[in-house]
């Protein structure tokens, strides 16, 4: 295990896990690396939450690059192959290239439920959104990833009944419900929103 830092941030770096440990993750990745290696921030402070989990995802970017292998986020749910890194340089951060945005059926049929994963690794709840069934998926991609970036830059949760603008799309959201759910086995709390 190593620590890496670049200035104030600082980031853990385990090159090799135990047999038993890395077996799980095979099979849970369902993958056929040979090695596997770990990257995470570490001690972040809200302020620079940001820098740290992009430092860390350089760190991953680089692990992947040099090894020809797989890195896969385990809090977006993603994997990034070596291709995958080219149309993300991580120059600068970008909500996009850590908060993935998921859908799947809801608990009524006649609706979609999409759902950010990735807002946890800067301590901060997933983002939610509930459309009926039918409507275009590119919209509520654009809404949930352009509200996730206005959620990062504030660095803090949004209160039920708040607004947030979203220039680039001119809407404004509405925070409109709490809740927990477990869309990757492990339950999460979530903030809906809506137009």
């Amino acid at each position: 295990s190593a620590a890496v830092s670049h200035g104030s941030w600082h980031a853990r770096l385990l090159l090799s896990v135990d047999e038993a440990q890395a077996a799980r993750w095979k099979e849970v990745l369902t993958w056929d690396h040979e090695g596997l290696a770990v990257v995470s921030p570490a001690g972040h402070s809200p302020g620079l939450a940001l820098d740290t989990v992009l430092f860390s995802a350089r760190l991953a970017r680089g692990m992947t690059l040099l090894t020809q292998g797989t890195a896969f986020d385990v809090v977006a749910q993603q994997y990034l192959n070596p291709s995958d890194w080219g149309d993300r340089p991580l120059t600068l951060f970008q909500a996009h290239d850590h908060v993935m945005v998921h859908h799947t059926e809801a608990e009524d049929p006649a609706f979609e439920w999409f759902y950010t994963l990735g807002l946890v690794k800067f301590g901060l709840d997933e983002l939610e959104l509930i459309r009926p069934r039918g409507l275009p998926s590119l919209e509520a991609i654009q809404l949930l990833t352009e509200t996730a970036d206005g959620v990062l830059r504030s660095g803090q949760n949004q209160k039920i009944g708040n607004f947030l603008d979203l220039p680039t799309l001119a809407q404004t959201v509405r925070f409109i419900k709490h809740r927990t759910a477990a869309p990757t086995g492990r339950m999460t709390a979530f903030r809906q929103i809506s137009l």
